[in-house]
């Protein structure tokens, strides 16, 4: 998570971050899930462009029983309420150069995780998405079609 998060330091997002480092692993792809992040804290950063004193805040923390929770939250201007409820299917945009894919993606990839993703307003302003995935053991190294020189047979 940290190395996504340094590609936003530097932008002025007033970003906090708030790791739990008793958490469990997280069974998964690991790419994947480094976009899961990408796109969330891309889209909190969006919400808070023009805003005045930008906050995004994201955290890694044990949710209801095992889970770890992923959440990422921001000052801007929240989710309209009909997006809300529709969100995040596909070509849905609230802004006007978006796609419509970045919180569909996440979903599908939370999804193939096992996991849940839940998008709300926050009372005090701004909005929230939390992204909710079961622990498992680290995912096992990718398998390699052709055996390394070391491993090969003369």
């Amino acid at each position: 998570m940290r190395e996504v998060l340094t590609l936003y330091d530097a932008h002025g997002l007033g970003l906090r971050v708030a790791v739990d480092d008793t958490l469990p692993d997280i069974a998964g792809d690991a790419v994947k899930l480094r976009q899961v992040i990408h796109n969330l804290v891309r889209n909190a950063a969006d919400a808070v462009a023009g805003v005045s004193l930008p906050r995004v805040h994201v955290s890694l923390e044990r949710a209801d029983g095992a889970r770890v929770a992923l959440r990422v939250s921001d000052n801007g201007a929240g989710f309209p309420r009909e997006f809300l409820g529709r969100a995040p299917e596909p070509y849905m945009t609230t802004k006007a150069r978006g796609t419509g894919l970045g919180l569909s993606i996440v979903r599908k990839i939370v999804e193939e995780h096992g996991g849940a993703m839940h998008l709300e307003n926050l009372a005090t302003g701004g909005a929230r998405v939390s992204v909710l995935l079961p622990p498992g053991a680290a995912a096992p190294a990718p398998r390699r079609a052709v055996p390394a020189a070391s491993e090969q047979t003369t």
